[in-house]
């Protein structure tokens, strides 16, 4: 949907009146909060916690105290942030330095919107089960760097529309890969709150990654060669060196263990069952005291 958001307000803009966008997306907000209030109902078996503190110091200290989950945080943050820039810079730059108007950036996004359509619906889905979370988070970090480098290195107009659904089609992989691998090692006890955090690290990658690509962007405007966007070439940069770490991630023998997965489902990365005898050859995690839970 952040793809698509930016096409709808296009096509509202030409079609309806400038001021259709805000409405158009205040009328959508409205329509999830009536949805939300009349269909989610709390589940019957949730367990109240203890009091905790507004700003979830605690929960934080929990996720860092777990190498392998900080590690899915990070890769996650930096993958949504380098993608941000992207979201946030695409538009501005394809308007200035390519005489883009509203209605051909609203067909780029929706050209966009449609490549997430795809590697969502039927790359991911088909072949994330095959494949297994790390080594598809490996090849995602690639296609994401790629994408990015390859709008940064853009000589032509066709070359970025090239490149741009590369892009999209790592972000996809990388979001659904590690999102998958964070909740199967997780316990579930902890999970709504190694899950809030990792949502906390998310937005603020979202707030973040625009705000950097705003301040590279004017400079990029201002070079007299077009061809080096510089929030492209930031992007891609740390993506390539997310790229890295995932990779080490991929040989770490420790991170890649399914003893630590979801206790009572069975399951391994890739969605795989696991044997007694695999359970029986990994190594023992052990959660550290600090952040076990307190049992009344």
């Amino acid at each position: 949907m952040a793809l698509i958001g930016p096409a709808i307000g296009g096509l509202a803009n030409d079609y309806v009146g400038r001021p259709a966008p805000g409405f158009f997306a205040a009328g959508l907000s409205a329509l999830a909060l009536f949805t939300a209030f009349r269909s989610l109902v709390e589940p019957e078996n949730r367990v109240r916690s203890g009091r905790r503190g507004w700003a979830g110091f605690q929960a934080l200290g929990k996720a860092l105290a777990l190498p392998t989950v900080t590690s899915i945080i990070l890769l996650q943050f930096f993958a949504t942030f380098c993608f941000a820039n992207l979201e946030g810079t695409l538009a501005l730059f394809a308007r200035a330095r390519l005489g883009y108007d509203v209605s051909v950036n609203a067909a780029l996004f929706m050209y966009l919107g449609f490549a997430l359509l795809v590697a969502q619906g039927f790359v991911v889905r088909r072949y994330l089960p095959k494949v297994g979370e790390l080594r598809f988070n490996v090849l995602g970090c690639a296609l994401l760097s790629v994408g990015l480098l390859g709008v940064a290195l853009s000589t032509e107009q066709w070359h970025a529309w090239a490149a741009l659904p590369v892009g999209v089609f790592g972000f996809a992989m990388v979001t659904t890969s590690m999102a998958n691998l964070l909740s199967l090692r997780t316990l579930e006890n902890m999970q709504g709150e190694i899950l809030g955090v990792n949502q906390a690290s998310l937005s603020m990658a979202r707030i973040l990654g625009p705000a950097v690509g705003m301040l590279l962007l004017p400079a990029s405007l201002e070079a007299t060669d077009p061809a080096h966007p510089r929030p492209f070439w930031v992007a891609g940069t740390l993506m390539a060196l997310a790229l890295t770490w995932a990779v080490v991630l991929l040989e770490f023998p420790r991170f890649r263990s399914t003893s630590w997965s979801r206790a009572g489902h069975g399951r391994e990365e890739g969605g795989r069952r696991r044997s007694q005898s695999d359970t029986a050859a990994a190594p023992e995690w052990r959660i550290p005291q600090s952040v076990r839970p307190v049992t009344a």
